[in-house]
């Protein structure tokens, strides 16, 4: 199943762009993702959302929530980052 991520990147001093597209590839170091407007292939490290440089959300019925509070309420039901 498919899911769309919106993704926010900071570029650092108040300079951030977001954008919305789908999880292509996954590599032990990296991830790709392919936006849906400009049909551009971004790639990001695993690193980056851990620093919050690049912060993931999926879209689950309708809203995004952040892709670290559902990975932890996956693993450990009731517990939100």
């Amino acid at each position: 199943m498919v899911k769309k991520l919106c993704f926010v990147v900071a570029f650092g001093r108040n300079k951030t762009f977001e954008k919305e597209g789908t999880l292509v590839n996954a590599y032990p170091s990296m991830f790709l993702v392919q936006t849906d407007k400009g049909m551009e292939k971004l790639s990001y490290r695993y690193v980056d959302v851990l620093t919050k440089t690049v912060e993931l959300s999926v879209n689950s019925g309708g809203q995004y929530d952040s892709i670290l509070n559902v990975i932890a309420n996956q693993q450990n039901p009731g517990i939100a980052l």
